[in-house]
């Protein structure tokens, strides 16, 4: 495409570590030498970390570190997105040349605190994914989750915290994405439905030109996520106003939200400025930070 359009370039700025080998051979085959930025995001060495080892296989985590190694031999530079991903590129593979640190940001014209009135569509979208009439959902306090539907992000840990809380709180709504035809998909529908809660979660697709109003709306955001390169939907919501849970292996929270005078609650959970932070994997956490903030 590029020599069609006789374009001539001079930058390559590659995201996650397919981006950077389609860069990298792009550079190869025409030998062109300039520079390469590479910005991972996240890091093969930090899924090892955070993942079981049963989960290894299946997500190529040797094959992908193998290839992560080989490429910042070539890269010129590499992007962190957060204090992490910096860590572990000078720990686990004693990468020094060159990174440069650019955390994520939002982009305020979008995500700002917003009145969202008793007109607005969201309402009726909303209504119409669930048995409830716009009435009923403005009248909930609402606790929202958005992401991918993976294991990673622990919407397991979401549910069951939601129901611990749902049954002291019967005011409360969760909102959360599914994608249809994915197995785990209908695992956490069945999930819900089994701790009671399926009358009280709404379950959305895609739902990307709804986030701001939906964040606004929103109650507390939580994350229970244990792979995340930065955190870019709690951040999105913070960026709302909207106080967010986070498992302690989203660096969003712990390096900016939790702020610089956070205490403990009680477990190990923090609770600091801007959200609470508990231990990944924590039903109780997260079901007690919600009850703080609830």
């Amino acid at each position: 495409q590029l020599k069609h359009e006789a374009q001539p370039v001079d930058l390559i700025i590659s995201h996650y570590w397919d981006g950077a080998m389609l860069g990298w051979r792009f550079l190869q085959k025409n030998a062109l030498d300039f520079p390469h930025i590479w910005i991972p995001h996240s890091l093969a060495a930090i899924k090892k970390k955070n993942m079981p080892a049963e989960t290894w296989p299946a997500l190529r985590i040797n094959e992908r570190y193998a290839h992560e190694q080989n490429l910042l031999k070539q890269v010129t530079t590499v992007a962190s997105t957060s204090p992490l991903i910096t860590q572990s590129l000078l720990e686990d593979y004693h990468y020094t040349s060159s990174i440069v640190d650019i955390p994520p940001c939002v982009d305020e014209r979008r995500f700002y605190p917003n009145e969202i009135n008793n007109r607005h569509a969201v309402w009726a979208f909303l209504a119409g994914h669930s048995r409830l009439s716009p009435d009923e959902i403005r009248s909930r306090r609402i606790i929202t989750e958005i992401s991918r539907t993976d294991q990673t992000k622990r919407k397991d840990v979401l549910l069951k915290a939601f129901a611990a809380i749902h049954k002291k709180h019967k005011d409360t709504l969760l909102i959360t994405t599914l994608t249809d035809g994915v197995p785990l998909s209908a695992d956490l529908k069945t999930l819900a439905r089994k701790v009671g809660v399926e009358e009280a979660v709404i379950f959305l697709g895609t739902v990307s030109d709804w986030l701001p109003a939906i964040y606004n709306i929103s109650y507390l955001y939580c994350t229970p996520s244990v792979m995340e390169g930065f955190g870019m939907s709690a951040q999105e919501a913070a960026a709302c106003g909207c106080p967010v849970i986070a498992s302690d292996l989203v660096p969003f929270a712990e390096s900016y939200l939790l702020g610089g005078d956070s205490r403990a609650g009680e477990g190990r959970i923090r609770i600091g400025e801007g959200g609470i932070v508990t231990p990944a994997d924590d039903i109780n956490g997260f079901a007690e930070g919600m009850e703080i903030l609830l």
